[in-house]
């Protein structure tokens, strides 16, 4: 019985031992799923919170596709240069017609910039490699924050990224105005005026230095001209994002003339160099292209319309334009200083309205496409409210066309001297004793010299009918030295005290049309109440007993009893 027992002792230490491993795996199994579950648990949560946060997930999608366009880009545009210039890499020619079609100084200037920053140079430098576009590339597409857009351009038009000559200045200037043109390749629109309008703003930027440093210079566009980079930026990262999808539609005729496959009529060629006056002006004359800047820089852009649209002015091309005399159109705006204040206006004057009808795009219409995403911001819905030279130069007129409409205004003045100011109010005209306006206020002189007068809250004076107080307009945050002001006979008008005679005075609303309707139907409303209180119907019993026949008595009037 004892051996039994030991037998039996020794099976069940067996089957302890079997049921100790089998608790054992089950254990280390359990631990394992354990340690899983906060992994299972994190991942679930990442996964939630893409869910809920998509836009990290499409900012990564995005970036990708963004660096696939650029290599694309980059093969497409190395291939036509070993086509067309038998070159290894990127050459010149293909750089400024990809990106910068419509500006070859900008295209000039772009390429030596992404070749002084380029590591590795095909061709004894004078080509781009692929790799070398990419990355320079990339740094501009990331390019988000306005002030570092225009730091980028400013360092791309000087010298070694150090110091700006006032002819690169002139370049980068000359550059935005051909971005800002709504034609085709090469817009310069070359006339005097849109010379004196880039001279005038250099001179004033350079301050008669010959040279000045990229960050004052980049400085001095922040405070002045902030969105003169605007439209070749905006240019430049299209052509960088679909480009490599519209560099098959060119079609090389010869090295130096490409047309495309939609357009056969339109050539894409070398325009002369801006120091080729003579060459500038025959191109000007001649193209086909340049037709509505012709007539409009020879009159003017804003020429004596109630309502601006481009349709208007492509129906102009239509009709015999005969030569206008110097002073047919004086009050003015030529398209070089339109462009000028759309560089520096806040966006409420220069924002279109809204409700417009939009335009249909698809990638395979170029042209349209870039119509609608590239559309600069030329003021066409600016609405004429007031003319000196068709309602009549005066205080009187002026408030009545004026007053009433509901919005921003700007307003030219040009006096004796050519000299020429424009004032822009965010709000309502208004009359007041003391000095009103918004934020958005501002007071510059464009010609002989451009110059930013005075901006900010409370810089308008207006005053008719309030006697003690001065009468006129007074433009100005100091209210004892006026940055600009017009004298209450509308024959004077005057800067920081300095006297000229007053030509004329043009005033557009910023608006839509509806604002402007809206204008006229209540200044009909008002001129019927006029008509209405003028028309006082009195019989016999009424005048025995109406006041102003005893007040007429009592002045000595007994002609007017009727008794």
């Amino acid at each position: 019985m004892g051996n039994q027992s030991s037998s039996l002792s020794e099976d069940d230490k067996s089957e302890l031992d079997k049921k100790r491993t089998k608790d054992e795996a089950m254990d280390k199994e359990t631990l394992d799923m354990l340690d899983k579950i906060p992994n299972l648990m994190t991942s679930k949560l990442l996964s939630d919170d893409q869910k809920d946060n998509p836009d990290d997930c499409s900012s990564e999608c995005s970036s990708k596709h963004q660096l696939d366009n650029l290599h694309q880009l980059a093969k497409a545009m190395a291939l036509k240069s070993h086509k067309m210039k038998k070159c290894e890499g990127i050459c010149q020619d293909i750089f400024k017609m990809t990106l910068s079609p419509k500006s070859d100084l900008l295209g000039i200037f772009l390429f030596n910039f992404f070749l002084r920053h380029s590591k590795r140079r095909k061709d004894g430098g004078l080509t781009l490699s692929k790799d070398s576009f990419e990355f320079e590339a990339r740094k501009l597409v990331d390019l988000i924050r306005d002030d570092l857009q225009q730091e980028f351009y400013v360092k791309v038009f000087s010298n070694d990224e150090q110091m700006v000559t006032q002819e690169n200045f002139r370049k980068l200037l000359i550059s935005s105005f051909q971005f800002w043109l709504p034609n085709e390749r090469n817009s310069v629109a070359f006339s005097e005026e849109a010379a004196k309008t880039m001279e005038a703003v250099t001179k004033t930027a350079f301050h008669g230095k010959s040279e000045l440093s990229v960050k004052f210079i980049t400085h001095w566009l922040e405070e002045n001209l902030p969105r003169v980079v605007v439209w070749m930026h905006k240019f430049v990262v299209h052509q960088l994002t679909v480009g490599h999808r519209l560099i098959n539609d060119l079609v090389p005729q010869n090295s130096f003339e490409i047309k495309t496959k939609e357009f056969p009529e339109s050539k894409m060629k070398p325009s002369p160099s801006f120091d080729d006056v003579e060459l500038l002006k025959e191109e000007y004359h001649t193209s086909v292209g340049l037709k509505l800047q012709k007539m409009i820089s020879e009159k003017s852009f804003f020429e004596k319309r109630p309502y601006l649209s481009v349709e208007a002015l492509k129906e102009g091309l239509k009709e015999e334009s005969s030569s206008p005399s110097p002073t047919a159109f004086s009050g003015l705006l030529h398209l070089s200083q339109v462009w000028l204040l759309s560089c520096i206006l806040p966006d409420v004057f220069n924002r279109a309205p809204e409700g417009g009808t939009p335009i249909g795009f698809s990638i395979s219409d170029p042209q349209t496409l870039l119509a609608k995403l590239l559309n600069p911001d030329i003021p066409t819905h600016w609405t004429n409210i007031y003319d000196s030279d068709q309602n009549g130069l005066s205080l009187n007129r002026f408030h009545h066309h004026i007053f009433g409409y509901r919005g921003p205004t700007v307003m030219l003045a040009r006096g004796d001297e050519d000299q020429s100011f424009v004032v822009a109010i965010d709000t309502e005209w208004r009359e007041s004793t003391k000095f009103w306006g918004n934020k958005n206020c501002m007071a510059l002189q464009l010609t002989p010299q451009f110059r930013v007068l005075d901006r900010g809250e409370k810089l308008v004076y207006f005053n008719t009918a309030a006697r003690g107080y001065p009468f006129g307009l007074q433009i100005g945050s100091d209210y004892k030295n006026p940055a600009f002001e017009i004298d209450k006979d509308f024959t004077r008008l005057s800067s920081r005290k300095i006297p000229y005679k007053l030509q004329f005075v043009h005033v557009w609303g910023c608006c839509s049309q509806e604002t402007r309707k809206a204008q006229l139907v209540h200044k009909k409303w008002e001129l019927s109440q006029v008509e209405r209180a003028k028309k006082v119907n009195l019989n016999a019993c009424d005048w025995e007993e109406h006041p102003d026949k005893y007040l007429l008595e009592l002045g000595g009037r007994s002609s007017y009893n009727h008794s």
